[in-house]
């Protein structure tokens, strides 16, 4: 659509005296015309062309003017050609009647020329008035600005008015006393007008000149007003004024109605720009909210994590203490110190981030470099100070667990200087994954990875699945030295070595390494065996190689979300699975139950409430298990899973942790064949299952370190083509 032009000034009517000659002109050039066609046309003939003439006066002289000159047309034409001639009166009936009708003619032709010329300018200033509301309508529709809307009006304005327009614009709410300063102002309204000007503004009303109100005014004053709301109330967004001049209203009419469309017009759209940044602010607040919603939700995750790690550590301490080495208890210990001091720092980054949002400190930005905020100078170190580095600050993002976002940025600020400068704390780019513990004199077979410190197999010696699933080598966490006999236990409220437990191969999905370690360690002693998994990718590749009859699910993973390995889970098997997340939403709570989960654990949560959870899944499920084997006798070898102890003879047996790894899982299995796969799996980690010679490494250097004779062994037994076994007692 064509972009409508301004509308032009209303057309004056021409000057009275130029009509007035105008029309002289053609009653004398009638008069010429019929003299001279007096000798050759008869009387009736003669009275057209007279007839013509008034017809083309009333193309622009008013009616009542119209009509005076058909009068005189016809009394000239009675003078000059009517016999008697040069005189007024009339022989004979016949010319009479010619005269009447001559006057009635042109009488009616003037007066509907004159109407159709009344119904032509209507029709125009109608025309050019919705030419005005389409053009100032694109000029506001395209506004964004009051300032410029209210230009557009009064620009508009300027073109109707006579002697000019003043226009007003509020700049926010209605001021109670009539402040300049409190409006935008166009066209300079005198003395008299401002007053006026607050009047329209407070009351609603036009008034003015043809308004029926205050008519007495040579000028329009014409509220701009919104549209109306449901409580029944304009709003009233500023007023103009229309100064009329000498000639008054020309518009018709209706003049001041039109000129109140337009006014309505950008109180319309100063209306919808208030109401848009209404909509923006409550967006821009909603969207603040929904920040702080998603920040507290952060927090009391990345909170609830360490006083899961915290709260497993003490009950921990508290039921397996006399079943636990010393350097255990002491891990433990020391696990609990760095994670109240994880909580303190992340408490104080909370208060400087509401310091922050108070306005009490300023954050300061500066400069870093990339490289010092991800270099890692010992990889292969893993201090306190790393460890919670690699935490979430209280800034992380909402459903995120810890120990998978970097760089991640910590506040620290001074509230003496009114300043707060970030701290940075960034996770390590990845830790040193340890090789599987291979004898020096064999090592060289490996240097390729263990020369890249990256802890990746090489591509050309990896499986087809390891190659799709871009497996690494888990890392060793826990070492295994024979320790000195533990006290017996005596409570009665504790599950005693050897007594009534029962074996559970369990997969641990958490992202959290402290609590993962902490988790694995207090299961084991349990009786348990314990896989780990620290991504969706590991824990779908170790359901695929390893047996688990439960499932410990953390949700919040780093390449994906625990509610898509469940909904995996449970296309391919029963197998009971157990929540464990800080989120408490209801909502995610009913809907994980529906997907197929047994049960919900919300951290923080103690050791033994976690295994009476474990039991109630594996009781709905109806999950038969086998009473557990932790200790061993036979062949002078003595092997006490639940304490570590592996004595041979009566002296203690120092082991490497591989090397105690294998012999646990042969010991909880006696007199069963154990398939090199499965030891594979659960020794090396279900990337390795292909590597044999791993296993027929380690299986000579412990019938070297157990066996009497090595060549002969009558303990630990090969089947061959299937795996080993350990025999009986």
């Amino acid at each position: 659509m064509d972009t409508p032009t301004p509308l032009r000034p209303p057309r004056r009517p021409p000057p009275t005296l130029l009509v007035t000659a105008a029309a002289l002109v053609c009653l004398v050039l009638a008069y010429g015309v019929a003299r001279a066609l007096d000798p050759m046309v008869d009387l009736a003939n003669l009275a057209m062309v007279f007839v013509l003439a008034s017809t083309l006066v009333a193309f622009w002289l008013p009616v009542w003017a119209s009509a005076l000159f058909t009068v005189a047309g016809v009394g000239l034409f009675n003078w000059a050609f009517v016999p008697p001639r040069g005189s007024f009166s009339v022989d004979g009936h016949q010319n009479l009647l010619l005269l009447g009708t001559l006057l009635g003619v042109s009488l009616s032709i003037g007066l509907l020329m004159g109407r159709l010329r009344q119904q032509a300018a209507l029709a125009r200033h109608r025309t050019e008035a919705a030419h005005q509301l389409q053009y100032l309508g694109e000029t506001l529709r395209a506004a964004d600005d009051p300032q410029t809307m209210g230009a557009a009006l009064h620009a508009t304005l300027q073109a109707m008015a006579d002697d000019g327009a003043a226009l007003m614009v509020l700049q926010g709410e209605r001021p109670a006393l009539d402040a300049t300063d409190a409006a935008w102002w166009w066209g300079h309204p005198d003395a008299d007008e401002t007053p006026g000007l607050w009047l329209c503004l407070r009351e609603g009303r036009t008034f003015g000149t043809g308004t029926g109100l205050h008519s007495e005014l040579p000028a329009w004053y014409l509220p701009v007003r919104g549209p109306q709301s449901d409580t029944a109330t304009t709003a009233i967004w500023g007023a103009a004024v229309l100064r009329l001049g000498p000639h008054g209203d020309t518009s018709e009419g209706d003049g001041h109605a039109h000129a109140q469309a337009l006014c309505d017009l950008l109180g319309s759209a100063l209306h919808r720009h208030h109401l848009t940044r209404r909509t923006e602010q409550a967006q821009r607040e909603a969207q603040a909210q929904s920040l702080r919603s998603a920040l507290l939700a952060a927090i009391s995750h990345d909170f609830r994590t360490p006083l899961a790690s915290i709260l497993g550590a003490a009950s921990a301490l508290e039921r397996q203490s006399d079943r636990l080495p010393e350097s255990r208890r002491q891990a433990l210990l020391t696990q609990i110190q760095d994670e109240t001091r994880a909580l303190t720092a992340m408490a104080d980054n909370t208060l400087q981030l509401v310091r922050l949002e108070a306005g009490e400190v300023e954050l300061r930005r500066d400069w870093e470099s990339l490289e010092e905020l991800l270099a890692d100078p010992d990889p292969g170190r893993d201090t306190g100070a790393d460890r919670h580095g690699r935490q979430h600050a209280a800034t992380g993002a909402a459903g995120g667990g810890r120990g998978r976002a970097a760089p991640r940025l910590g506040v620290a600020g001074r509230a003496a200087a009114g300043r707060a400068r970030p701290r940075r704390r960034h996770r390590a780019l990845g830790a040193r994954a340890h090789l599987p513990d291979v004898p020096a004199r064999h090592r060289h077979r490996h240097t390729p990875w263990h020369r890249a410190g990256t802890g990746r197999v090489p591509r050309h010696r990896r499986s087809p699945r390891q190659r799709a699933a871009g497996a690494r080598p888990r890392a060793r966490r826990q070492q295994f030295r024979a320790v000195p006999a533990a006290a017996r236990c005596t409570d009665p409220g504790r599950t005693c070595p050897g007594e009534h437990l029962l074996m559970i191969q369990i997969l641990l999905v958490e992202d959290d390494r402290e609590l993962r370690q902490m988790l694995g360690s207090a299961l084991e002693v349990e009786g348990h065996q314990v896989r780990t998994a620290a991504s969706v990718a590991e824990a779908r590749a170790l359901l695929l190689h390893a047996p688990v009859d439960l499932v410990l699910l953390d949700l919040g993973l780093p390449d994906g979300d625990g509610d898509t390995l469940l909904a995996v889970l449970r296309q391919r098997r029963s197998t009971p699975v157990l929540v464990i997340s800080a989120h408490q939403s209801d909502v995610r709570k009913i809907r994980l139950l529906d997907a197929g989960a047994d049960d919900y654990l919300t951290k923080p949560f103690s050791i033994g409430e976690l295994l009476a959870r474990m039991r109630v899944a594996l009781r709905h499920r109806g999950t038969t298990l086998s009473p557990a084997i932790t200790h061993y006798r036979g062949g002078g070898l003595e092997v006490d899973l639940a304490n570590h102890h592996v004595h041979l003879r009566g002296e203690p047996l120092h082991l490497t942790p591989t090397e105690y790894k294998l012999l646990a899982r042969l010991v909880r299995n006696t007199g069963q064949v154990v398939t090199h796969r499965a030891l594979l799996a659960d020794v090396w980690g279900p990337e390795f299952t292909e590597h044999t010679h791993y296993l027929r490494l380690y299986m000579a250097q412990l019938r070297a370190k157990i066996e009497p004779e090595p060549a002969e062994p009558r303990l630990l037994l090969t089947e061959p083509g299937v795996g080993y076994r350990l025999a009986d007692g």
